[in-house]
Order: C-alpha cells, then structure tokens, then sequence
C-alpha cells in the first residue's frame, strides 16, 4: 500500500508545486500489505479526481488526503477546508461515487458550509471477480 501511496504522492506533485494548495499526506502503515495493480491504479484515480473535485471551486487551501486498510478494504478519506458544498449525488461527485461503485466500494461524502468536506471511501482490496459469462469458455 505504500507504494501506491508513493506514486500518489508523485502524480499530485504538479498540484502542489504550481498551484495554491496545501495538500496534506497521512502515510499509511508501513506494515499494510500491498495492493493488487488495479486495486492501487483505480484507488489513485479516485483520489485524484477528489481532489481535483474539491479544489475545482476555488476556495480549497488545504486538502489532507489519508489511506489505511483494516484488512479487507482500502479506506480512504480527503477533508478540504473549502465551502462545504459537495455532496455524492452532485455532478462533480457522482462520477467518483460511480467508480468507487465499480469496485464494490462505497463512498460517502460528509459537506459543511463553511467548513469544508469529508469523502470517505471503502473499496476491497482484491480485484472483483470476472463475471462468470466472460470466464466461460466455448466447449471443444
């Protein structure tokens, strides 16, 4: 997990370099294992989009982005301090929620005006199994 958390890190540099946000990194446990390649592709995805998402109305400074796992599922969690305004059903937070969906996950974003917002979000750690029509094969 720590890997990918490396590589996030690494694809919101420019963000932080050339913009005016303070983006605040919670490492996750050295010992949590690491993640399948889609898992960790699709959980950076995620995560950038939010952020993108929750600074894209201009009045974000800081946004603390933390990942841990309790075993069975990544947790992620961004808090902004921006206006407070975002909530899952919205248009700029709907695609996420629908990608977190994608991987069986769940998201919910927790919106205070004037305080800011809490996306927290729960996706297994091991890959969805293939649908069972695509895995069969034609029999010989």
């Amino acid at each position: 997990m720590t890997g990918a958390f490396s590589r996030l890190r690494a694809d919101l540099r420019p963000l932080v370099r050339f913009g005016d946000l303070d983006v605040q990194f919670v490492e996750p446990p050295a010992t949590g294992r690491a993640l399948p390649g889609d898992v960790a592709h699709a959980a950076r995805a995620i995560v950038r989009n939010a952020v993108l998402t929750l600074v894209d109305e201009g009045n974000a400074n800081r946004v603390r982005i933390q990942w841990d796992c309790d075993g069975r599922n990544l947790l992620m969690q961004l808090r902004d301090d921006g206006a407070g305004t975002h909530d899952v059903q919205d248009d700029a937070m709907r695609p996420i929620a629908e990608r977190v969906g994608v991987l069986d996950g769940r998201m919910h974003v927790d919106s205070t005006p004037g305080w800011g917002v809490r996306a927290r979000h729960h996706d297994p750690t091991r890959p969805r199994p293939p649908d069972r029509c695509r895995a069969r094969t034609k029999p010989t």
